[in-house]
């Protein structure tokens, strides 16, 4: 199911407004954090994504405003734009929490969000037909550095079998969601690293607790 445009605007306005002209700037931003004294380090800081670590308490947390991949961090790469946070909860284990803040109450774009040079238009969502509408379901695919196992079944959680393709080796288009794959798709998990797809809805986080595992089970 196709985001609808007006969702994302937030997220995108964040991703102009903060992130570095170049590259250059990002790779320099964890030790001015540190150089700083700041309680979190910016990891990861670019049109793509905005990923930093609470000093204090060690959680990961990234902000993804497109699919990303191979992040070379424990979140290793997302399938769609989403928030995700994960710390230690001990004993090798995780707590992992995945919102997606688009509510998915439409698809694309509507006529008048788009000028005459194709340009977008700002509208108010209150003059839109779906302001009173169900938000619809959608799916986020994370994919972890490490083996783990949810310690506990959530049915808005599912852990992915083993196969050998790793997970996303290039961007998924931001359409594009799980939902979306070929029923003969292969499942991208693999020793070593753990693939989740979570079922989100209406902006709520969905949070789960992780077991250190050998490899993914097949399910």
């Amino acid at each position: 199911m196709a985001s609808g445009t007006l969702a994302l605007l937030p997220l995108r306005a964040a991703a102009s407004a903060a992130a570095p002209a170049s590259s250059s700037a990002a790779a320099e931003a964890p030790s001015a954090a540190a150089g700083g004294g700041a309680p979190f380090a910016i990891l990861r800081r670019d049109d793509s994504a905005h990923i930093v670590r609470d000093r204090d308490t060690g959680i990961l947390a990234a902000v993804c405003f497109e699919p990303v991949s191979q992040t070379g961090l424990e979140i290793a790469g997302v399938s769609r734009p989403a928030i995700v946070m994960l710390r230690d909860s001990g004993g090798g284990g995780r707590v992992l929490s995945v919102c997606d803040p688009d509510l998915h109450l439409y698809e694309g774009d509507e006529p008048d969000q788009r000028g005459a040079d194709g340009s977008q238009r700002e509208v108010s969502i209150y003059s839109r037909a779906w302001i009173g509408s169900p938000g619809a379901p959608s799916v986020v695919r994370v994919t972890l550095a490490g083996a783990f196992v949810p310690a506990r079944p959530d049915p808005r959680v599912r852990l992915l079998p083993p196969s050998a393709p790793p997970a996303f080796p290039e961007p998924l288009p931001l359409s594009a969601s799980s939902a979306s794959l070929p029923p003969s798709a292969p499942l991208p998990s693999r020793p070593g690293v753990t693939v989740l797809e979570f079922t989100c809805r209406d902006g709520l986080p969905v949070e789960i607790t992780l077991a250190p595992g050998k490899t993914a089970p097949r399910l």
